[in-house]
């Protein structure tokens, strides 16, 4: 039988492993997004200024990316400030 101390290690580790499937998975979003719009904007509104879309959605993309980074940072900070205590 596995002893307290691994199993709080493991169990830290799925915790540490779905938080990054999460963050990834906010990313496939965002780009699947992006993506289907300008699809969606090279079908139906080819006569529109793409430039500036494009980079309201590059600039939407790289904020929502920044943000999750951030907050898997903090999450990972204050995870090891308790191992640590």
């Amino acid at each position: 039988m596995a002893k307290k101390s691994e199993k709080k290690f493991l169990a830290e580790e799925q915790t540490s492993l779905s938080e990054e499937r999460t963050i990834l998975s906010y990313v496939r979003t965002v780009l699947a997004i992006v993506g289907a719009i300008l699809v969606i904007i090279n079908v139906y509104f080819k006569d529109t200024n793409i430039i500036f879309v494009l980079t309201t959605l590059t600039v939407l993309c790289v904020v929502v990316i920044t943000e999750e980074v951030l907050r898997f940072r903090k999450l990972r900070h204050a995870r090891e400030k308790i191992q640590n205590a």
